[in-house]
């Protein structure tokens, strides 16, 4: 699982280098010996699975792993567990603390906060509403009754903070989840939507004696804006930007008095606005009707942990594929070019103050272009003028959002633009206004613009363009119905 490994890796650089990670319920999974070589290990399960665990650990020849039979049931255990325990343990409960009655797994949480370990990750199905009772089901099936899943994040880190941990956070699987590819590639539309609904049913919690622990593990949750939110964007926007030096503390004293200075002008002025949150707003970005991403601040005291990237990341998500910052805004330039953006033009504005850098960056996504079949009668959505005879590419801005390929004329010539294996949003719909980098194929045995009608869409009876069943409909239409 990607987000509990991220999380369990960021708590490994912050707790200590001689860091021990007690996994609880590990079954005879071998994710924690993957660790084994970064930090002290140690598994713990019931006798029975531990004995089969270190049998199998032997026989692999897996070393770095300590294997503990105990029984967080068997009060007779609770020396045992507490000895494992001290201020550099990490202990990590993988769903098994949901299968216990309440009290034995508020038993283990208070023994790990009495013994002052450093974290606790857990975890947990989270069977909530119509899916969580179908979730629920299928465990009561396979005799694995769900006695203490929490019923939401919220409750997750109330039953920590009540069972003695100082601090704690939690969040939906789909909410920690960053940079979380598909389960597979194949279908473009239904693997994200469905495993997004899985993920919303799993709640991963955190708790600490220290409150920066949990920023190790999660970044500030990021929403849209609200009207209530107003004065602390306003807030963040200052401290973030105001003790900059001349030219930049300028542009930020004009946000202020413009696009931020109240509710109805942050919606006049973007399309799109998006706070990230964390206790307060700890940072903020804009979206305008060019798709072009604006006044993006983090507060000095988030910075490096990922805020400015999970706002881009709304941006981008919604088209944003263009921006302006000022030259030296040196941490906003390197963020930039670290995440794709091209430098496209610099300009040297001159104003009341001096002169100062602008720079302009775009980015691209690349596609490939191949020639349309000339018996596909699709209408191009875009007319480009010829370009040089040498030019290996063509960029331009899509026109509309590309789902599946999008249909351009160069020249006199159709071509059928589509996603590389090698795009950020291979398998995913680019949206409207995204800078596309087109790599010309005019060699390449010719396309339909829509191959996937064939499988997947059944033909209307009274068949208006004749084509029978032999290959896709000729003009390519709307006469193929789902």
């Amino acid at each position: 699982m990607r987000v509990v490994r991220r999380c369990l890796a960021n708590l490994l650089e912050r707790v200590s280098p001689r860091a021990r990670i007690v996994s609880l319920g590990a079954g005879l999974d071998a994710e924690m010996a993957r660790l084994a070589g970064r930090a002290e290990v140690v598994e713990v399960d019931v006798p029975e699975v531990a004995a089969r665990k270190k049998a199998l650990l032997e026989e692999l020849g897996v070393s770095g792993v300590e294997v503990v039979g105990l029984d967080l049931r068997d009060d007779e255990d609770e020396d045992g567990l507490a000895r494992l325990f001290d201020d550099r343990t990490i202990v990590f409960s993988e769903c098994c603390l949901a299968y216990v009655p309440p009290e034995v797994a508020a038993k283990a949480r208070r023994i790990a906060a009495k013994k002052s370990a450093a974290a606790w990750l857990e975890l947990s199905p989270a069977p909530k509403g119509a899916y969580g009772a179908a979730l629920a089901e299928g465990f009561q099936r396979r005799g694995a009754p769900l006695l203490s899943a929490p019923a939401s994040p919220e409750a997750a880190a109330a039953d920590l903070l009540r069972h003695d941990w100082p601090a704690a956070l939690a969040r939906t699987l789909d909410a920690a989840a960053i940079d979380i590819e598909p389960l597979y590639e194949g279908e473009l539309f239904d693997e994200h939507a469905a495993l997004a609904v899985a993920r919303r049913h799993y709640v991963v919690a955190v708790a600490s004696k220290d409150p920066a622990l949990l920023d190790a593990c999660f970044r500030p949750r990021v929403r849209p804006f609200e009207p209530d939110d107003l004065d602390q964007v306003r807030k963040c926007y200052e401290n973030a930007m105001l003790p900059a030096e001349h030219s930049i503390a300028k542009h930020a004293r004009a946000a202020l008095r413009g696009p931020l200075s109240s509710a109805e002008a942050v919606a006049k002025t973007f399309a799109r606005f998006w706070v990230a949150v964390e206790g307060g707003v700890v940072g903020c970005v804009g979206l305008d009707a060019s798709k072009s991403i604006k006044n993006l601040a983090v507060v000095p005291e988030a910075r490096r942990r990922g805020v400015a990237s999970a706002l881009l990341d709304a941006a981008e998500g919604a088209g944003g594929s263009h921006l302006d910052t000022l030259g030296g805004l040196t941490g906003a330039v390197r963020l930039f070019e670290k995440r794709g953006f091209e430098l496209a033009k610099v300009r040297s504005v001159r104003g009341k103050s001096g002169a100062f850098e602008l720079r302009s960056y775009r980015k691209l996504v690349d596609l490939v272009a191949l020639p349309l079949v000339e018996a596909d009668h699709s209408e191009p959505r875009l007319k480009i003028p010829h370009v040089k005879p040498l030019d290996a590419h063509v960029d331009f801005q899509l026109p509309a959002p590309l789902y599946v390929s999008l249909v351009f004329q160069l020249g006199g010539r159709r071509y059928v633009a589509k996603r590389t294996s090698t795009s950020p949003h291979h398998n995913r719909t680019i949206p409207k206004g995204a800078f596309v980098r087109c790599r010309l194929e005019p060699t390449a045995p010719p396309e339909w613009a829509f191959p996937r009608r064939i499988n997947t869409f059944r033909r209307r009876r009274d068949d208006p363009c004749g084509a029978g069943e032999e290959g896709p409909c000729t003009c390519n239409a709307d006469c193929l119905v789902a």
